[in-house]
């Protein structure tokens, strides 16, 4: 009897050492950008959960209409695609000048979603705007000081 109680053990401790730990990727990226915002000499962010559904939302807006378009939320925003890994977007956003601001500027709170390979970073909190410079490509270079604006980035900008 202790044999086989002995051999159930092992079993049911291989069993479930197989099973794959699911890590969620919106978490990583939280962990990671507050790692380089640490690494920086800055605090780190409150993940909030609002801001994280309105992040997944987006995230998943953009994969189903196969679209990288920025949300329009009133929150400092980064968006990406391309990774399947909390680690790869960071990594891709911290290598571009503009997106590393956003990282780095005086933020209070953050959202994270992703959807396939498409994600969405949200900020918000102490910095009360956003300035934001845009070139479509063309020479044309939009700036916007204050309350986040949107911009189109080929052609004219909608009236409202």
């Amino acid at each position: 009897m202790k044999l086989w109680l002995w051999m159930a053990l092992v079993c049911c401790t291989v069993a479930m050492a197989e099973e794959p730990v699911k890590v969620d990727q919106a978490d990583e990226m939280v962990k990671h950008t507050n790692a380089y915002r640490v690494r920086n000499g800055l605090q780190a962010l409150e993940a909030d959960p609002k801001m994280m559904a309105q992040a997944q939302e987006w995230a998943v807006w953009m994969h189903r209409n196969g679209s990288l378009n920025h949300s329009g939320m009133p929150y400092g925003e980064n968006i990406a695609m391309g990774s399947t890994t909390g680690r790869g977007w960071i990594n891709q956003w911290i290598n571009s000048s503009g997106h590393r601001a956003n990282i780095l500027s005086n933020w209070d709170k953050i959202g994270c979603g992703y959807s396939g390979t498409w994600a969405c970073q949200i900020f918000a909190g102490k910095r009360g705007g956003v300035d934001v410079t845009v070139s479509n490509g063309s020479g044309t270079t939009y700036r916007s000081r204050g309350r986040s604006r949107r911009f189109r980035l080929f052609g004219r900008r909608r009236r409202r």
